[in-house]
């Protein structure tokens, strides 16, 4: 007679809970496993290796998306860069030609002054100054050499303040040029002796 598998009480054949303990006797038989289609397992293995995929390709997308925005940063950079070195350039290039253009109406001014003050000892003086003329004819040329002096001192400031101070000084100098040949034109000239045997207001025969 078969027992019970807990307890150890005898129990009838096809009892399924045993009186003393309570206990189930038997236990139902397992139904029988189907059998698994293959297919599953390839499906589930398409589905990790798609997934598996995506994953590496979103990987590598991310980081190419990277290393393009590292390497339009840099290029930006580059340009950048360029774009300073130009505007660098170009202003460098401006000053110096606002500087050449300064310097050159400088030397315009001191050459008309030059050309002035020989007008006037060739229309005014003539051949024989005073000795007044003399003086301001000197003393007019020496004012002109220093202010040429002075203009070529022009490329050599660095700083505005240098160039301006210099024109300051050109411009003061001119003033000072310019008085000193009107002061020429307004001095005593040098009397016309007449010829030998004229007599003022009449000629000898």
């Amino acid at each position: 007679m078969p027992k019970c598998p807990h307890c150890g009480e005898p129990v009838d054949a096809g009892q399924e809970t045993c009186f003393a303990c309570g206990q189930k006797v038997r236990r139902r038989r397992r139904q029988d496993a189907r059998p698994t289609n293959p297919l599953i397992f390839v499906g589930a293995g398409a589905v990790m290796l798609i997934a598996a995929i995506g994953i590496i390709v979103a990987v590598s997308g991310s980081s190419r998306n990277r290393a393009t925005a590292v390497k339009k940063a840099a290029e930006e950079r580059v340009k950048d860069s360029v774009r300073k070195a130009n505007r660098a350039r170009q202003d460098t290039i401006k000053k110096a030609t606002e500087k050449s253009q300064e310097e050159r109406d400088i030397n315009d001014e001191l050459n008309k002054q030059d050309d002035r003050l020989r007008s006037v000892m060739r229309e005014v003086v003539k051949d024989k100054p005073t000795e007044e003329q003399a003086r301001l004819i000197g003393l007019a040329q020496s004012q002109l050499g220093r202010l040429r002096q002075i203009a070529g001192t022009m490329p050599l400031a660095t700083t505005t303040e240098e160039r301006e101070r210099i024109k300051s000084s050109i411009r003061d100098g001119e003033r000072q040029l310019r008085g000193t040949i009107s002061d020429l034109t307004r001095a005593p000239k040098a009397r016309t002796e007449p010829p030998a045997g004229t007599v003022r207001g009449s000629t000898r025969p």
